[in-house]
């Protein structure tokens, strides 16, 4: 296994991913999310934490990926738009790649070699 920017990347992901998959899996035990307890301060905030922490994971998530496929600036300035302003610029961003980039992922050639098309 090679240690380069990507492995230690992926591995900082999956470290994140089990820490809120962790943290969420305590909340539904100490604090169950049904019935709501709307009315109950401590659950409320609890519920708020955790919500914060799911939406910037998720956030964080997409912004290393636009800042790798966009160029230089723009990706900067999407991600500022995902983690300051939310899921609406998260949801320009998908409108911009669809109408002005004809697709949301990269078009890579997904089977670049014989070898590949044969397994």
């Amino acid at each position: 296994l090679k240690c380069d920017i990507n492995t230690i990347a992926a591995f900082l992901f999956i470290f994140a991913g089990l820490c809120i998959f962790g943290y969420l899996s305590s909340m539904l035990i100490t604090y169950p999310l049904f019935d709501f307890a709307i009315n109950d301060l401590i659950w409320t905030r609890e519920w708020l934490y955790m919500t914060i922490l799911d939406y910037y994971g998720l956030a964080i998530s997409i912004s290393c990926i636009v800042i790798r496929s966009e160029p230089f600036p723009y990706g900067i300035i999407w991600s500022l738009g995902f983690c300051l302003l939310g899921s609406p610029i998260c949801c320009f961003y998908i409108v911009y790649r669809l109408l002005f980039k004809s697709v949301i992922l990269h078009d890579h050639d997904y089977y670049s070699t014989k070898s590949d098309i044969n397994e």
